[in-house]
């Protein structure tokens, strides 16, 4: 490699390795045409309730933090049904569909706060605020 005004040096390069690169997207914007051809594209279907609560069993469930009871399991149940409810009406008005990530935020704020299964104003306030963000945002 030689530039104007530099020392001449080579490069060596290292044996060809393979490589995975993934790249993943919410689809709030659209990946050009030209990048996607050259992909291979896997889509993940948003789980369903009954996997949202072993998704929140999985994550919940580590030291140092306390056990996740079954109580837990029927708040994390009664959370993933509301935002099955609220992905179908939000994708029947093109809105954002609240996601996995936003599941586990509601289940932590409820698990955290203590709150029965859809015990009302403080539950009301953890959908709002939790499953549908973007609403808050503006």
């Amino acid at each position: 490699l030689e530039r104007k005004g530099e020392v001449k040096r080579g490069i060596a390069g290292q044996e060809m390795s393979r490589l995975l690169v993934v790249i993943t997207t919410n689809e709030e914007r659209e990946l050009p045409p030209a990048f996607l051809r050259r992909c291979i594209v896997h889509k993940l279907e948003h789980p369903g309730a009954e996997r949202l609560v072993r998704i929140a069993r999985l994550h919940f469930n580590r030291p140092p933090a306390r056990p996740f009871t079954d109580e837990h399991s029927m708040l994390a149940l009664a959370i993933a049904q509301r935002l099955e409810k609220l992905r179908e009406t939000r994708a029947e008005r093109r809105q954002r569909l609240p996601g996995t990530a936003e599941f586990l935020d509601a289940v932590r704020a409820a698990i955290s706060l203590n709150i029965e299964v859809e015990g009302g104003a403080t539950w009301d306030a953890i959908v709002n605020t939790t499953l549908l963000k973007d609403e808050m945002l503006g």
